[in-house]
């Protein structure tokens, strides 16, 4: 009988097209105050959109990344890492929404 060791199948980088694109989409929603300086030179009417671009980005991050580590069996560090810091600060965001609301 083989026995599987546990952990063998761990990567650093995500092994799959799903994964690289979970991957990408939840850097690009992680990293968002860092490139927001840019996108103040778009007209002021822009700003609700966004903000729901965002949104879309990390609903699609949130979902590409569920299947790709339930479906595909990409277990990847550096994608549950970033997938966890994706959910984290939008639990935050939501959570500053509500109590502190502008």
């Amino acid at each position: 009988m083989r026995t599987r060791k546990v952990g063998a199948n761990w990567k650093v980088v995500p092994s799959t097209r799903l994964g690289w694109w979970a991957f990408w989409l939840a850097v690009a929603v992680v990293l968002y105050p860092l490139y927001w300086s840019f996108l103040l030179f778009l007209p002021p009417a822009a700003g609700p959109y966004v903000g729901v671009v965002l949104v879309i980005l990390a609903i699609a991050a949130v979902t590409a990344g569920s299947m790709a580590v339930f479906r595909r069996r990409d277990r990847s560090g550096l994608l549950l890492a970033t997938l966890i810091l994706l959910v984290v600060s939008a639990i935050f965001f939501i959570g500053g929404e509500f109590l502190l609301p502008h």
